[in-house]
């Protein structure tokens, strides 16, 4: 938990510090925008050749130190490193040592694997930058910052060599250094840290000095890699439409390389755009494309394999078990081209693109794939949620967004970069489509109102950006605050637009914000009826093999509960079935799978796994203990949630000191003139109407409606399909009812649905209970289950889990919101034997979401936040 806290950190300090380079993004976006596609081509080739050069240059002086590496293994730690450093600047090492420790490899030999890399890196760019500085001595364009960022250098050169010579020729000395730091950190450190590690740095340059030959190809990489870079930079100024001298190239290249180094500023931020920038200019490069060529050249170079990196460390958090690399890289990238396409849609078309569209395309055309590219923006952000959960819907619509994009950008301003970049991840994501196979989840308000809000976010950020973009258009200079309130003024008033527009430009923006802001807000308010018009049911004929199922293999109370309405049904390949409920996020199981007893652990793992699959957090509601190790072998835990009060019928009796009370209430009743009378199946109206009338008046007097999933209501056809049993007054009049329900093959009876109307005397419940004992003892049943007690019997031990101890502590001083202790003591009167029953979940962190999920699959029409388990 800690690290993923430290991951997300991380994460936020990323965004914090691209925020602040902002306006470096937009002008690298700008710069961009003017670019001839072939050499940004040839310049991006280079550049995923330096990367591989770099990759291979680790994996190299990994293995020149004696660790086992493979580029495969270190190339995500590569790219993750790079975000590490911007987000931390100096802490981009710690990634490559973290993964060398859970490799088995000793942190100072991938300490001295770093430094061989750090080393080779420097002494190449050495040679590289004293022929840079040598062409601007030349040109008498060496300024005192640079001779003086080249004297740093010659420093860290020296520094991180001097750290290898030290472990080979003074391992003694380093050890004195690491022990010294080891006594710092009081006792932060396991004793002997500074000499086990000491030991390994010199047995790790030993090996390294002991044949100098294992230097060359280290050498040899990063001398390369750098004349890729070199040569991605010459791509990008040809790409800008610049003929430059290979010395002005290599002057600007080692001065911007050379800040990115000593500069303070994370990654050189700042210094290496300006210092590259001036070092063109004063060799003759005109200012405008000198900086549109450092722009691009840090986009490929800085920002490039920073989005890399920041989307690796996000699916390194295992924000989700269930997430893999290329499932999140696609996911982020989707929501990254929604943000392009938003941006793309405020900005104006090039002049020379511009005019080849108006004399191919009628404004009509281009003005409505701008409005297409809006709202394929906002379809774009809403599914890469969709994606990171592996959703087979999300993945086609996701397609049909992209292959749509594709068309708007190239017919709104021929914007090839844009399609060229939607072209790219539908091509991933059609190459990946094998991992899009979860369903979708059902539709639920929450949801929806989710969907809301970021349609009424998207539609103001859309009109905020447009307006501070293009003032231009507007007899208005639009700041951030005055975009922000024109925005909002046009949801308030839509007969008033403002400050008018100039151009016909700003005329379509103005009326595109209503255009999107309908659209959007007409699919959330759709998704809003989602949960009423689109239910997901199981078909007749699962119903049908469920049933059967159940009839010949059910044998809990809970067993009749899994063929009502509301169930979804999964059925494992040995013949068990499992009733679930779908909340959200989380397929909840109503008990125990319902099958063959050999069948159970195998259910139970088939489940799980289908619930992967569709990315759901399984959970079990209700379960028996007799399976609790299968569960915990399918990687589940277990938490009991109260016990069910089970009485054998045979040696039930009235008799005794302890059924004082309950002996008393029958008695007086009788006395009264009330009885009991179980009615078999089927039922007529003259019954079932005043049934109801007591049903109604029941639901009024408890100020709630109908619970759902583990439990039943009132149905006509579910009562029909039951024996009923009534009391009555000394009239005959309907007073109270219950109604029986099987538990197959177990012989037991139980009862669902027990409501009196509000004025029956007290006592009456128990006048019920009593006669049904009666009447399962007749019927031959082995006991009768009054039903779960929730809490009941829960952390009582003190060696029992925390959870279920603050869930005793409930159970005791919970009664002002739901008498838990006294529905256990009206059940215990009867004298019952207790059996436990289990909530099964996925891990702490999904436990509250699980709960959650329960409550609102049995109160469905209900904000009550509690376990509602008793009986109706």
């Amino acid at each position: 938990m800690r690290r993923k806290l430290a991951g997300l950190g991380l994460i936020l300090l990323g965004a914090v510090a691209i925020y602040f380079q902002r306006r470096e993004l937009m002008a690298l976006i700008v710069a961009l925008e003017q670019a001839r596609l072939v050499p940004v081509l040839g310049a991006v080739g280079c550049q995923l050749g330096f990367f591989v050069l770099m990759i291979a240059l680790h994996t190299v002086a990994f293995q020149a130190v004696g660790a086992q590496a493979r580029w495969r293994t270190l190339a995500p730690v590569w790219f993750t490193s790079l975000f590490v450093n911007l987000t931390i600047p100096g802490t981009g090492a710690t990634a490559f040592v973290a993964d060398a420790t859970t490799r088995g490899i000793a942190p100072a030999r991938a300490t001295a694997a770093l430094l061989l890399v750090r080393v080779c890196d420097l002494v190449t760019f050495g040679l590289i930058l004293l022929a840079g500085l040598t062409t601007l001595s030349l040109h008498s364009a060496l300024r005192l910052t640079e001779a003086l960022a080249a004297v740093g250098l010659l420093a860290l050169i020296g520094f991180w060599g001097s750290g290898l010579v030290l472990a080979h020729v003074a391992p003694q000395r380093l050890e004195h250094l690491l022990t010294w730091l080891e006594k710092q950190t009081r006792g932060r450190l396991k004793r002997g840290w500074g000499a086990e590690q000491a030991r390994h740095a010199s047995e790790s340059a030993g090996e390294l000095f002991a044949q100098p030959r294992r230097l060359v190809v280290p050498l040899f990489l990063a001398l390369t890699a750098h004349l890729a870079d070199l040569l991605c930079l010459a791509f990008l100024a040809r790409a800008f439409g610049l003929h430059l001298t290979p010395g002005t190239l290599l002057a600007a290249f080692s001065v911007g390389l050379l800040f990115w180094i000593v500069a303070i500023t994370p990654d050189g931020l700042g210094a290496v755009e300006g210092m590259m920038t001036v070092a063109f200019v004063s060799l003759g490069v005109p200012v405008v494309k000198a900086t549109a060529v450092t722009l691009a050249f840090r986009g490929l170079a800085l920002w490039l394999p920073l989005a890399v990196g920041a989307a690796l460390h996000l699916s390194r958090l295992r924000l989700h078990p269930r997430s893999d690399l290329a499932v999140c890289a696609i996911s982020a990238m989707t929501a990254l081209m929604g943000l392009v396409n938003l941006i793309s849609a405020t900005l104006p078309a090039l002049g020379l693109r511009l005019t080849f569209l108006r004399n191919h395309l009628p404004l009509e055309v281009r003005y409505g794939s701008r409005l297409a590219t809006v709202l394929a923006a906002f379809a774009l952000l809403l599914l890469a949620q969709g994606l990171l959960r592996r959703k087979r819907f999300a993945h086609r619509l996701a397609m049909a967004a992209l292959l749509f994009s594709m068309l708007a950008h190239l017919s709104k301003g021929l914007d090839w970069e844009e399609a060229t970049l939607a072209l790219g991840l539908l091509t991933a994501l059609w190459t990946q489509r094998t991992k899009f196979i979860a369903r979708s989840d059902g539709p639920t308000i929450h949801q929806s109102l989710k969907i809301l809000v970021w349609a009424l976010g998207f539609t103001l950020i859309y009109g905020i950006l447009g307006f501070w973009l293009l003032d231009r258009h507007f007899a208005y200079d639009f700041g951030f605050r005055a975009a922000l309130e024109q925005t909002l003024a046009m949801f308030v008033s839509f007969s008033d637009p403002g400050p008018l527009p100039i151009t016909r430009f700003g005329r379509w923006f103005s009326g595109s914000i209503y255009t999107v802001a309908a659209t959007t807000m007409g699919y959330a308010l759709f998704t809003l009826l989602q949960p009423v018009l689109l239910r997901q049911r199981a078909t007749p004929a699962e119903q049908e093999v469920a049933h059967k199922i159940v009839e010949a293999h059910g044998g809990s109370s809970l067993a009749r509960f899994v063929l009502f309405s509301d169930k979804l049904y999964w059925f494992s390949p040995g013949g068990s079935v499992v009733g679930y409920a779908l909340v959200g996020r989380s397929a909840v199981a109503l008990g125990d799978a319902i099958g063959p007893v050999t069948d159970s652990a195998a259910a139970i793992a088939g489940f799980v796994a289908f619930c992967a699959q569709n990315d759901w957090d399984p959970a079990f509601y209700q379960t028996l203990p007799d399976n609790l190790d299968a569960y915990r072998a399918s990687g589940l835990q277990a938490l009991c949630i109260g016990s069910e009060a089970v009485i054998d019928v045979q040696s039930f009796t009235l008799m005794g000191g302890a059924l004082k009370s309950l002996r008393g209430s029958v008695a007086r009743l009788v006395k009264a003139g009330y009885t009991t009378e179980v009615l078999t199946p089927p039922h007529t109206s003259e019954l079932l109407r005043p049934l109801r009338l007591i049903s109604d008046d029941w639901l009024q007097m408890q100020h709630g409606g109908e619970k759902r999933f583990s439990l039943g209501w009132f149905d006509e056809a579910y009562l029909n399909d039951c024996p009923v049993i009534v009391a009555r007054d000394a009239t005959g009049g309907l007073v109270a009812f219950a109604n029986i329900i099987p538990e197959y093959q177990k012989s037991e009876s139980t009862i669902d649905l027990m409501r009196r109307r509000c004025d029956a005397p007290s006592g009456v419940m128990d006048f019920l209970f009593v006669a049904l004992i009666t009447w399962s003892r007749e019927e031959n049943f082995a006991t009768f289950n009054l039903g779960l007690a929730p809490l009941s019997g829960v952390g009582q031990d003190a060696a029992d889990p925390l959870v279920e101890r603050v869930l005793n502590l409930v159970f005791r001083r919970g009664g002002r919101f739901y008498s838990f202790e006294g529905l256990h003591a009206y059940k215990r009167k009867f004298q019952p034997t207790w059996e436990p029953r289990y909530l099964i979940y996925q891990s702490s962190l999904s436990l509250p979401r699980a709960a959650a999920a329960v409550v609102r699959a049995d109160n469905p029409h209900s904000k009550r936040w509690f376990l509602s388990t008793k009986k109706n």
